[in-house]
């Protein structure tokens, strides 16, 4: 970083730098250094239950605009934070309080970094099904021990609430490992409000939170496919930059929307699409469409779709790839420029409950 920044400002010594990372950066390290070297930074931060506390009061108007609107409420405040012990002084900390527009009849899916006694307990509270993956040292002790492996257990708020068995929720627990699989971890975890095991069979609900990772693939197709690698976005306002994210998401829809539709002309699995194939040819089409007369643009329609279906790829849904990095920045291993692809694997056939 030191030598970066020192590159940077022998060639712009006037400019501004700021520095944007997640949450796995915010070390006292660096940030030390940062503050050392008039660097600016804007860096995420872990969700505690320290700061779920500190933002109640949001929580609570988040939840009273989402219950007036039924839209997605989202509620912005500021305070000074400290950890107890990695920190070495107070920082300013911008906060965020969402509820998102959850009803009844959904199921709602997040890693295991999201789960919060809190966030959990305003999730289900909308009515909705909930299936998180939890950390696998999070004690949770077996209650009762259900006919398909899993068991019930429940969540607490507080350690003292844990120690005296008080105030807490009844989850379903699922304890798995996947057989036959390189490099996957000796245990996962997941936590659901379904305890119904007819309704929700663990096999089932293994397999479904593995593809949960296909939202990965979509933001591929937006930043590097769509958009195109190494351009960013061209509005200077947050108006502006608002509308163009939009935009960005309509084509998306758009486009995922004639790939639909031309698979179930062919009946075919959407994910044997090529979307990137997709997107050329929607590119070369897309300038001849104002030519086109009325009576001749389902003809049209049509050759768009069937020139989609001339290009199919291996299905993503059983794609995998090895967790790195590009830089080494924290400790996943670095990621080669060229590696091998891992191949493909059925997660339903590996999936082994441990009982």
């Amino acid at each position: 970083m030191e030598r970066i920044v020192t590159q940077l400002r022998q060639r712009w010594p006037r400019g501004q730098i700021v520095l944007r990372a997640d949450s796995g950066f915010s070390r006292e390290e660096l940030m030390a250094w940062c503050e050392c070297h008039q660097v600016d930074h804007v860096f995420g931060l872990a969700r505690n239950q320290r700061l779920e506390k500190m933002l109640g009061a949001q929580m609570q108007q988040a939840r009273a605009r989402h219950q007036s609107t039924g839209k997605a409420a989202r509620v912005f405040t500021e305070f000074s934070y400290r950890t107890r012990k990695s920190w070495s002084r107070s920082r300013r900390v911008v906060a965020k309080a969402v509820l998102p527009r959850l009803t009844k009849g959904m199921l709602c899916l997040a890693d295991r970094s999201f789960f919060g006694f809190g966030l959990w307990q305003q999730a289900q509270g909308t009515g909705a099904d909930l299936l998180w993956r939890m950390k696998k040292n999070m004690r949770l002790a077996c209650e009762q021990r259900l006919p398909d492996g899993s068991y019930l257990s429940h969540v607490y708020p507080s350690e003292r609430d844990w120690r005296h068995k008080t105030n807490g929720i009844a989850v379903r627990v699922i304890d798995y490992r996947l057989e036959g699989i390189e490099g996957a971890e000796p245990i996962y975890r997941l936590a659901t409000t379904i305890v119904d095991p007819d309704q929700a069979p663990t096999s089932e609900l293994a397999a479904l939170d593995h593809e949960r990772w296909e939202i990965e693939t979509a933001f591929d197709e937006l930043k590097t496919h769509l958009r195109g690698a190494r351009i960013v976005l061209r509005s200077k306002t947050p108006d502006l930059v608002r509308q163009e994210f939009y935009g960005l998401l309509m084509a998306h829809f758009a486009i995922r929307g004639l790939m639909h539709e031309a698979a179930l002309q062919a009946n075919q699995d959407p994910d044997r699409l090529s979307f990137l194939h997709a997107v050329r040819v929607v590119r070369r089409k897309l300038a001849l469409y104002p030519t086109i007369p009325p009576r001749n643009k389902r003809a049209f329609h049509d050759a768009v779709l069937h020139e989609i279906l001339q290009e199919r790829v291996v299905s993503s849904r059983h794609r995998r790839n090895s967790r790195g990095v590009k830089r080494k920045l924290s400790n996943f291993p670095l990621r080669p420029r060229r590696g091998t692809p891992l191949p493909p694997i059925d997660i339903g056939k590996a999936i082994r409950i441990i009982k």
